[in-house]
């Protein structure tokens, strides 16, 4: 979802089979981003899907080193 960078749900109406989730970015801070004083997390997330169940599962790996 756009450019947020920090993961949450977002509330929604799940009557029309939609639920919202933003999550962290892949992209190293950048001199810019750390003058703002952006600190947000870096991670892969893969989630896995069943046509009947919904959400079955989900990894998330953290990319890069300490902050």
């Amino acid at each position: 979802m756009g450019h947020r960078h920090k993961f949450k749900r977002i509330p929604s109406d799940e009557n029309h089979g939609m639920q919202v989730e933003v999550f962290q970015t892949l992209r190293p801070n950048d001199a810019w981003g750390n003058a703002q004083g952006y600190t947000a997390g870096r991670s892969m997330s893969a989630i896995l899907y069943s046509q009947t169940e919904g959400d079955i599962g989900r990894v998330i790996q953290p990319v890069g080193g300490p902050r």
